[in-house]
């Protein structure tokens, strides 16, 4: 994107600037490896210790900051003015900001991946491990609304792949559909409408795998991405064609289609 990231911090230097002062960066870190500025709407940018604006926070940073990234990792979904992103900037030992308040020059990521991440693939095809067994019974409910199976299978799947958006369906009158139910989650690696490529393509990937490696962990029934199927009851088969192709949406390219088991199943 135009690059600019949400609430977290860069570093200008070795230093990062905190309103009312600098704090002292390790440098251990390792080399810098780009910069960018800090690109808010009024307030001052808040520099975190994790990738998520759930966690502490260490800093902040002014609009016009200067700032020298180490690495970018994947985190929590932040928006702002000028887009959407999961990616974070890492400006020092336990100091993160969102790549959506951060203008490079660029669309995404554009420097190396942080070593050692953890909490899902960050786009390296790294699988996380196993999810917890899924505990709740076959259930029928009406979109909006998920089932507990459902929201279970949402909350494992936001663990293992922080960067990847698992959406709710509106109730669709006349369609015959898991989402209606309750029983089915869509899962974008990126943003909706647009052929997942790059690090996000990886990510899907990689999700889609563990989806098939642990259905039957999570109680899953069948998985739809990059027009392909895969059905726990045909498992034998692998991944099958879905007779989508090119289709952006209706061929799954962009998301990731999950249905969970249920007492009645589309």
């Amino acid at each position: 994107m135009r690059s600019i990231k949400k609430t977290l911090a860069l570093t200008v230097s070795g230093a990062a600037v905190v309103t009312g002062g600098i704090v002292g960066v390790d440098m251990a870190t390792s080399q810098a490896a780009g910069s960018g500025t800090v690109h808010t709407v009024r307030d001052p940018l808040t520099v975190r210790a994790k990738p998520t604006t759930h966690s502490r926070a260490v800093g902040a940073l002014r609009k016009g900051t200067k700032v020298t990234i180490y690495c970018q990792q994947r985190g929590q979904r932040v928006t702002s003015p000028w887009g959407s992103t999961t990616w974070w900037d890492k400006i020092g030992t336990n100091r993160w900001v969102s790549d959506a308040y951060v203008s490079t020059g660029h669309r995404g990521r554009f420097t190396k991946l942080c070593n050692g991440s953890t909490g899902g693939d960050t786009g390296t095809g790294k699988m996380p491990g196993a999810p917890r067994a899924n505990p709740y019974p076959p259930a029928m409910s009406r979109a909006p609304h998920l089932t507990k199976r459902a929201a279970f299978v949402r909350a494992e799947m936001q663990k293992a792949f922080p960067g990847i958006r698992c959406d709710v369906s509106a109730y669709r009158p006349g369609s015959k559909t898991d989402h209606n139910s309750g029983n089915a989650l869509d899962c974008f690696p990126g943003r909706f409408g647009s052929f997942a490529k790059g690090a996000n393509l990886k990510e899907g990937n990689t999700a889609a795998a563990w989806l098939r490696k642990y259905a039957g962990r999570l109680d899953v029934q069948y998985v739809i991405w990059q027009n392909r199927i895969w059905n726990m009851s045909r498992a034998s088969e692998g991944w099958r064609d879905y007779g989508r192709p090119g289709q952006v949406t209706q061929g799954h390219y962009d998301h990731i289609h999950i249905s969970v088991n249920a007492p009645v199943q589309h």
